[in-house]
Protein backbone atom coordinates (compact mmCIF):
# COMPACT_ATOMS: atom_id res chain seq x y z
CA UNK A 1 0.00 0.00 0.00
CA UNK A 2 2.49 2.27 1.00
CA UNK A 3 4.46 1.69 -2.41
CA UNK A 4 1.45 1.99 -4.05
CA UNK A 5 0.73 5.86 -2.31
CA UNK A 6 4.40 6.52 -2.80
CA UNK A 7 4.03 5.96 -6.90
CA UNK A 8 0.97 8.04 -6.60
CA UNK A 9 2.57 11.12 -5.25
CA UNK A 10 5.34 10.69 -7.73
CA UNK A 11 3.12 10.96 -10.72
CA UNK A 12 0.76 14.01 -9.13
CA UNK A 13 4.23 16.24 -8.30
CA UNK A 14 5.15 15.37 -12.33
CA UNK A 15 1.86 16.53 -13.44
CA UNK A 16 2.34 19.45 -11.53
CA UNK A 17 5.99 20.43 -12.61
CA UNK A 18 4.32 20.09 -16.15
CA UNK A 19 1.57 22.05 -15.75
CA UNK A 20 4.09 25.15 -14.22
CA UNK A 21 6.15 24.85 -17.32
CA UNK A 22 3.08 25.18 -19.25
CA UNK A 23 2.23 28.45 -17.61
CA UNK A 24 -0.14 26.40 -14.80
CA UNK A 25 -3.33 25.51 -15.85
CA UNK A 26 -5.19 28.19 -13.82
CA UNK A 27 -4.31 31.20 -15.40
CA UNK A 28 -7.09 33.32 -16.55
CA UNK A 29 -5.18 33.82 -19.90
CA UNK A 30 -5.05 30.04 -20.56
CA UNK A 31 -1.85 30.20 -22.12
CA UNK A 32 -3.16 32.59 -25.16
CA UNK A 33 -4.86 36.30 -25.81
CA UNK A 34 -7.31 37.82 -23.47
CA UNK A 35 -10.38 38.53 -25.37
CA UNK A 36 -10.82 41.48 -27.79
CA UNK A 37 -13.43 43.82 -26.48
CA UNK A 38 -14.60 46.81 -28.49
CA UNK A 39 -16.63 49.66 -27.37
CA UNK A 40 -17.83 52.84 -27.66
CA UNK A 41 -20.25 55.33 -27.90
CA UNK A 42 -22.65 55.58 -32.02
CA UNK A 43 -23.63 59.27 -32.66
CA UNK A 44 -24.92 61.32 -35.16
CA UNK A 45 -27.07 62.98 -32.35
CA UNK A 46 -26.81 59.85 -29.90
CA UNK A 47 -28.27 56.85 -31.67
CA UNK A 48 -30.39 54.96 -29.37
CA UNK A 49 -31.09 51.22 -29.14
CA UNK A 50 -28.71 51.25 -32.55
CA UNK A 51 -27.59 47.93 -34.16
CA UNK A 52 -23.67 47.51 -34.11
CA UNK A 53 -22.21 45.46 -36.40
CA UNK A 54 -18.38 44.01 -36.14
CA UNK A 55 -16.42 42.98 -38.41
CA UNK A 56 -13.14 41.64 -39.13
CA UNK A 57 -11.28 43.43 -42.53
CA UNK A 58 -9.68 40.79 -44.70
CA UNK A 59 -7.20 41.20 -47.25
CA UNK A 60 -8.58 42.71 -50.01
CA UNK A 61 -11.00 44.94 -48.52
CA UNK A 62 -13.93 41.94 -48.13
CA UNK A 63 -15.11 41.67 -44.58
CA UNK A 64 -16.44 39.18 -42.10
CA UNK A 65 -19.17 39.66 -39.88
CA UNK A 66 -17.57 39.01 -35.88
CA UNK A 67 -20.87 40.12 -33.59
CA UNK A 68 -23.91 42.45 -33.09
CA UNK A 69 -24.89 44.39 -30.26
CA UNK A 70 -27.00 47.17 -29.08
CA UNK A 71 -26.50 50.64 -28.18
CA UNK A 72 -28.02 51.85 -24.89
CA UNK A 73 -29.91 54.93 -24.18
CA UNK A 74 -26.00 57.03 -24.11
CA UNK A 75 -25.47 55.47 -27.48
CA UNK A 76 -22.95 53.50 -25.96
CA UNK A 77 -22.00 49.72 -27.05
CA UNK A 78 -19.82 47.50 -25.52
CA UNK A 79 -19.27 43.62 -27.11
CA UNK A 80 -16.32 41.10 -27.09
CA UNK A 81 -14.95 39.43 -30.64
CA UNK A 82 -13.22 36.40 -28.59
CA UNK A 83 -9.77 36.25 -29.78
CA UNK A 84 -9.65 37.54 -33.13
CA UNK A 85 -7.01 40.55 -33.14
CA UNK A 86 -6.68 42.57 -36.09
CA UNK A 87 -8.18 45.43 -38.48
CA UNK A 88 -12.06 45.46 -37.72
CA UNK A 89 -14.72 47.85 -38.67
CA UNK A 90 -18.29 49.02 -36.78
CA UNK A 91 -21.51 49.41 -38.49
CA UNK A 92 -23.94 51.14 -36.94
CA UNK A 93 -28.15 51.89 -38.23
CA UNK A 94 -31.09 53.40 -35.54
CA UNK A 95 -32.38 56.30 -34.67
CA UNK A 96 -31.20 59.32 -33.37
CA UNK A 97 -32.36 62.91 -31.93
CA UNK A 98 -30.92 65.53 -34.74
CA UNK A 99 -29.37 68.46 -33.00
CA UNK A 100 -30.11 70.93 -35.39
CA UNK A 101 -33.93 69.68 -35.75
CA UNK A 102 -34.81 68.90 -32.71
CA UNK A 103 -36.38 65.89 -35.17
CA UNK A 104 -36.41 62.20 -34.97
CA UNK A 105 -34.17 60.76 -37.98
CA UNK A 106 -33.16 57.19 -39.15
CA UNK A 107 -29.80 56.03 -40.23
CA UNK A 108 -31.09 52.87 -42.15
CA UNK A 109 -29.29 49.27 -41.90
CA UNK A 110 -28.09 49.86 -45.73
CA UNK A 111 -26.72 52.87 -45.34
CA UNK A 112 -24.85 52.50 -42.18
CA UNK A 113 -22.43 55.02 -40.16
CA UNK A 114 -18.92 53.34 -40.10
CA UNK A 115 -15.54 53.35 -38.31
CA UNK A 116 -12.58 51.04 -38.58
CA UNK A 117 -9.28 50.84 -37.01
CA UNK A 118 -6.23 48.90 -37.94
CA UNK A 119 -5.81 46.57 -34.86
CA UNK A 120 -8.20 45.51 -32.51
CA UNK A 121 -6.69 43.85 -29.52
CA UNK A 122 -7.08 43.82 -25.93
CA UNK A 123 -9.96 46.85 -24.64
CA UNK A 124 -10.48 49.11 -27.48
CA UNK A 125 -12.76 52.06 -28.32
CA UNK A 126 -14.23 52.63 -31.19
CA UNK A 127 -16.70 55.64 -31.96
CA UNK A 128 -18.54 55.41 -34.62
CA UNK A 129 -19.83 59.24 -35.78
CA UNK A 130 -20.18 60.84 -39.24
CA UNK A 131 -16.38 62.00 -39.11
CA UNK A 132 -15.37 58.17 -38.75
CA UNK A 133 -17.63 57.53 -41.62
CA UNK A 134 -15.61 60.52 -43.72
CA UNK A 135 -12.44 58.90 -42.18
CA UNK A 136 -13.20 55.31 -43.81
CA UNK A 137 -14.49 57.00 -46.95
CA UNK A 138 -11.12 58.44 -47.39
CA UNK A 139 -9.57 55.27 -47.00
CA UNK A 140 -11.55 53.37 -49.30
CA UNK A 141 -11.16 56.10 -51.88
CA UNK A 142 -7.06 54.39 -51.96
CA UNK A 143 -7.47 51.02 -50.73
CA UNK A 144 -9.26 49.85 -47.54
CA UNK A 145 -6.04 48.29 -45.90
CA UNK A 146 -4.17 48.88 -42.30
CA UNK A 147 -1.97 51.62 -43.58
CA UNK A 148 -4.82 53.38 -45.18
CA UNK A 149 -6.88 53.61 -42.22
CA UNK A 150 -4.43 54.81 -39.76
CA UNK A 151 -3.88 57.55 -42.77
CA UNK A 152 -7.38 58.40 -42.84
CA UNK A 153 -7.92 58.63 -39.06
CA UNK A 154 -5.31 60.46 -38.47
CA UNK A 155 -6.07 63.30 -41.57
CA UNK A 156 -9.68 63.72 -40.25
CA UNK A 157 -8.68 63.80 -36.61
CA UNK A 158 -5.70 66.67 -37.32
CA UNK A 159 -8.78 68.21 -39.16
CA UNK A 160 -10.69 68.76 -36.12
CA UNK A 161 -7.83 68.60 -32.99
CA UNK A 162 -8.87 65.45 -31.49
CA UNK A 163 -9.27 61.78 -32.06
CA UNK A 164 -11.72 61.07 -34.06
CA UNK A 165 -11.92 56.99 -32.94
CA UNK A 166 -10.58 57.00 -29.46
CA UNK A 167 -12.53 60.35 -28.28
CA UNK A 168 -16.30 59.67 -27.55
CA UNK A 169 -18.70 62.41 -28.27
CA UNK A 170 -21.39 63.08 -25.45
CA UNK A 171 -25.05 63.79 -25.63
CA UNK A 172 -25.29 67.69 -26.99
CA UNK A 173 -27.12 68.71 -23.28
CA UNK A 174 -25.89 70.81 -20.73
CA UNK A 175 -25.62 67.51 -18.01
CA UNK A 176 -23.74 65.32 -20.49
CA UNK A 177 -21.27 68.38 -20.94
CA UNK A 178 -20.53 69.32 -18.03
CA UNK A 179 -18.64 66.12 -16.97
CA UNK A 180 -17.35 66.06 -20.55
CA UNK A 181 -13.34 66.91 -21.24
CA UNK A 182 -12.54 69.33 -23.79
CA UNK A 183 -12.21 66.87 -26.49
CA UNK A 184 -15.48 64.93 -25.91
CA UNK A 185 -16.83 68.75 -25.76
CA UNK A 186 -15.80 69.75 -28.55
CA UNK A 187 -16.26 66.42 -30.70
CA UNK A 188 -19.76 66.68 -29.27
CA UNK A 189 -20.20 70.13 -30.72
CA UNK A 190 -18.40 69.65 -33.94
CA UNK A 191 -21.13 66.93 -34.61
CA UNK A 192 -24.22 69.66 -33.98
CA UNK A 193 -22.67 72.07 -36.37
CA UNK A 194 -22.29 69.26 -39.14
CA UNK A 195 -26.04 68.70 -38.26
CA UNK A 196 -26.88 72.88 -38.83
CA UNK A 197 -24.38 72.10 -41.73
CA UNK A 198 -26.97 70.10 -43.43
CA UNK A 199 -30.38 72.05 -42.41
CA UNK A 200 -28.57 75.27 -43.73
CA UNK A 201 -27.70 73.77 -47.08
CA UNK A 202 -30.46 71.31 -47.48
CA UNK A 203 -27.94 68.56 -48.01
CA UNK A 204 -28.55 65.02 -46.34
CA UNK A 205 -25.21 64.49 -43.71
CA UNK A 206 -23.80 62.01 -45.86
CA UNK A 207 -24.31 64.32 -49.64
CA UNK A 208 -22.07 66.64 -47.07
CA UNK A 209 -19.42 64.33 -46.02
CA UNK A 210 -19.44 62.94 -50.05
CA UNK A 211 -18.50 66.77 -50.75
CA UNK A 212 -15.96 66.91 -48.21
CA UNK A 213 -14.14 63.70 -48.76
CA UNK A 214 -13.83 64.93 -52.44
CA UNK A 215 -11.95 67.80 -51.35
CA UNK A 216 -9.50 66.21 -48.71
CA UNK A 217 -8.57 63.43 -52.06
CA UNK A 218 -6.59 66.72 -53.36
CA UNK A 219 -4.38 67.51 -51.10
CA UNK A 220 -5.70 66.02 -48.00
CA UNK A 221 -7.05 69.76 -46.98
CA UNK A 222 -10.93 71.37 -46.95
CA UNK A 223 -11.76 74.20 -49.17
CA UNK A 224 -12.66 77.76 -47.43
CA UNK A 225 -15.95 77.31 -48.66
CA UNK A 226 -16.75 74.31 -46.32
CA UNK A 227 -14.62 75.88 -43.46
CA UNK A 228 -16.31 79.05 -43.78
CA UNK A 229 -19.87 76.89 -43.60
CA UNK A 230 -18.52 74.95 -40.71
CA UNK A 231 -17.77 78.27 -39.04
CA UNK A 232 -21.14 79.93 -39.79
CA UNK A 233 -22.96 76.43 -39.22
CA UNK A 234 -21.29 75.88 -35.06
CA UNK A 235 -22.22 79.91 -34.49
CA UNK A 236 -25.58 79.43 -35.70
CA UNK A 237 -25.73 76.38 -33.59
CA UNK A 238 -24.40 77.85 -30.39
CA UNK A 239 -25.35 81.51 -30.89
CA UNK A 240 -29.57 81.32 -32.06
CA UNK A 241 -30.62 77.33 -32.24
CA UNK A 242 -33.59 76.92 -30.15
CA UNK A 243 -32.69 73.28 -29.93
CA UNK A 244 -29.15 74.04 -28.52
CA UNK A 245 -29.76 72.12 -25.41
CA UNK A 246 -25.34 72.15 -24.28
CA UNK A 247 -25.09 75.01 -22.38
CA UNK A 248 -22.60 76.41 -25.25
CA UNK A 249 -23.27 79.54 -26.59
CA UNK A 250 -19.78 80.09 -28.05
CA UNK A 251 -16.85 77.98 -29.55
CA UNK A 252 -14.54 81.11 -28.23
CA UNK A 253 -11.76 79.61 -26.56
CA UNK A 254 -12.17 75.68 -28.09
CA UNK A 255 -10.09 74.11 -30.63
CA UNK A 256 -13.01 74.52 -33.06
CA UNK A 257 -12.74 78.43 -33.35
CA UNK A 258 -10.07 77.67 -35.38
CA UNK A 259 -10.78 74.41 -36.59
CA UNK A 260 -8.97 72.95 -40.34
CA UNK A 261 -6.55 75.81 -40.72
CA UNK A 262 -3.30 77.13 -39.21
CA UNK A 263 -2.52 80.61 -38.43
CA UNK A 264 1.02 82.35 -38.94
CA UNK A 265 2.54 85.82 -38.95
CA UNK A 266 4.11 87.35 -41.62
CA UNK A 267 6.70 89.60 -40.85
CA UNK A 268 7.69 92.04 -44.08
CA UNK A 269 11.15 93.98 -43.64
CA UNK A 270 13.31 96.20 -45.81
CA UNK A 271 17.06 95.70 -46.50
CA UNK A 272 19.73 97.63 -49.00
CA UNK A 273 18.34 101.24 -47.85
CA UNK A 274 21.27 103.39 -49.22
CA UNK A 275 23.38 105.10 -46.47
CA UNK A 276 21.80 108.02 -45.01
CA UNK A 277 18.41 107.94 -46.63
CA UNK A 278 15.23 108.15 -44.62
CA UNK A 279 12.34 106.38 -46.16
CA UNK A 280 8.34 108.43 -46.11
CA UNK A 281 6.57 105.80 -47.30
CA UNK A 282 5.88 102.15 -49.54
CA UNK A 283 3.83 101.01 -51.31
CA UNK A 284 3.75 97.18 -52.63
CA UNK A 285 2.08 94.02 -53.52
CA UNK A 286 1.95 90.85 -51.33
CA UNK A 287 0.84 87.27 -53.72
CA UNK A 288 -0.19 84.95 -50.61
CA UNK A 289 0.31 81.37 -51.14
CA UNK A 290 -2.74 78.98 -52.50
CA UNK A 291 -4.99 78.17 -49.77
CA UNK A 292 -3.75 81.56 -47.69
CA UNK A 293 -5.97 84.56 -46.23
CA UNK A 294 -4.43 87.42 -44.23
CA UNK A 295 -6.72 88.35 -41.14
CA UNK A 296 -7.52 91.80 -42.07
CA UNK A 297 -8.09 93.19 -38.48
CA UNK A 298 -4.49 91.93 -37.95
CA UNK A 299 -2.21 94.15 -40.38
CA UNK A 300 -0.44 96.51 -38.96
CA UNK A 301 2.31 98.67 -39.11
CA UNK A 302 5.62 97.70 -36.62
CA UNK A 303 8.92 97.89 -35.71
CA UNK A 304 10.22 101.74 -36.16
CA UNK A 305 6.88 102.51 -38.17
CA UNK A 306 4.17 102.21 -35.10
CA UNK A 307 1.63 104.65 -36.29
CA UNK A 308 1.92 105.00 -39.32
CA UNK A 309 -0.79 105.58 -41.90
CA UNK A 310 -1.20 102.33 -42.90
CA UNK A 311 -4.14 101.20 -46.15
CA UNK A 312 -4.54 97.56 -47.28
CA UNK A 313 -6.69 95.63 -49.69
CA UNK A 314 -7.36 91.88 -50.24
CA UNK A 315 -8.16 90.59 -52.60
CA UNK A 316 -9.41 86.75 -52.76
CA UNK A 317 -7.79 84.13 -54.21
CA UNK A 318 -10.05 83.36 -57.20
CA UNK A 319 -9.53 80.29 -59.72
CA UNK A 320 -7.24 82.15 -61.96
CA UNK A 321 -5.36 84.65 -59.66
CA UNK A 322 -3.37 84.37 -56.40
CA UNK A 323 -5.16 86.12 -53.35
CA UNK A 324 -2.83 89.42 -52.59
CA UNK A 325 -2.92 92.36 -50.06
CA UNK A 326 -2.02 95.65 -51.34
CA UNK A 327 -0.35 97.55 -48.97
CA UNK A 328 0.44 101.93 -48.64
CA UNK A 329 2.28 102.96 -45.45
CA UNK A 330 3.34 106.48 -44.93
CA UNK A 331 5.44 107.79 -42.06
CA UNK A 332 5.85 111.50 -41.61
CA UNK A 333 8.94 110.84 -39.33
CA UNK A 334 10.68 108.83 -41.56
CA UNK A 335 12.09 105.42 -41.14
CA UNK A 336 14.55 103.08 -42.20
CA UNK A 337 16.03 99.45 -42.67
CA UNK A 338 13.75 96.30 -40.68
CA UNK A 339 10.54 95.20 -40.23
CA UNK A 340 8.04 97.24 -40.73
CA UNK A 341 4.29 95.50 -41.35
CA UNK A 342 3.05 92.30 -39.76
CA UNK A 343 0.27 90.51 -41.30
CA UNK A 344 -1.43 87.12 -39.13
CA UNK A 345 -2.82 84.61 -41.45
CA UNK A 346 -4.58 81.49 -41.95
CA UNK A 347 -3.35 78.66 -44.29
CA UNK A 348 -6.96 76.13 -44.89
CA UNK A 349 -4.68 72.74 -43.37
CA UNK A 350 -1.93 71.99 -41.15
CA UNK A 351 1.49 73.12 -43.14
CA UNK A 352 2.81 76.44 -42.02
CA UNK A 353 3.51 78.28 -45.31
CA UNK A 354 7.02 78.76 -46.14
CA UNK A 355 8.32 82.72 -46.54
CA UNK A 356 9.61 82.32 -50.39
CA UNK A 357 6.38 81.25 -50.89
CA UNK A 358 4.73 84.86 -50.22
CA UNK A 359 6.02 87.03 -53.51
CA UNK A 360 6.76 91.04 -53.08
CA UNK A 361 5.14 92.93 -56.62
CA UNK A 362 5.57 96.40 -58.03
CA UNK A 363 7.39 97.60 -54.86
CA UNK A 364 7.90 101.36 -54.74
CA UNK A 365 9.67 103.22 -51.78
CA UNK A 366 10.06 106.72 -51.70
CA UNK A 367 12.07 109.49 -49.44
CA UNK A 368 11.03 112.40 -47.09
CA UNK A 369 10.95 114.62 -50.45
CA UNK A 370 8.79 111.78 -52.03
CA UNK A 371 11.65 110.82 -54.36
CA UNK A 372 11.92 107.35 -55.54
CA UNK A 373 14.66 105.13 -53.72
CA UNK A 374 15.67 102.46 -55.80
CA UNK A 375 17.51 99.35 -54.81
CA UNK A 376 15.74 98.21 -51.59
CA UNK A 377 14.88 94.46 -50.65
CA UNK A 378 11.27 93.94 -48.93
CA UNK A 379 11.56 90.22 -47.46
CA UNK A 380 9.29 88.02 -45.41
CA UNK A 381 9.46 86.07 -42.54
CA UNK A 382 6.94 83.31 -41.24
CA UNK A 383 6.45 82.23 -37.88
CA UNK A 384 3.25 80.32 -36.15
CA UNK A 385 0.82 81.54 -34.08
CA UNK A 386 -0.43 79.50 -31.97
CA UNK A 387 -4.36 80.28 -30.85
CA UNK A 388 -5.63 77.98 -27.98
Amino acid sequence: MNKNISRYMVLLIAFMFFLTGCGGGSSASGGGPADTVIGGTASKGIIVNGMVKIFALNAGGSKTLLKTAMTNGEGKYEVSIGKYQGPVMAEVSGDYLDEATGLIFTVFEDSPLRAAIAEAKGEVKIAVTPFTELALQMAETVALNMDEIDVANATVSGLFGFDIVATQPRAPEATALDTANVTEKDYTLALAALSQMSTDTGMTVFELLNELNLELEVDGELSWSSIDSFDAALAGFLDTNIHNHTGVNSSAGSWLETAFRTRSKVRLSISGLPAGITLGGIELGLLLPAGVRPIEATIAATGDVTGSLLENFYSPESLTDSGAVNLALINVAGFGAGEFVSIECESSGSTLPVADSFILVDVVAVDEEGSIVPGITIFASVEAVTTN
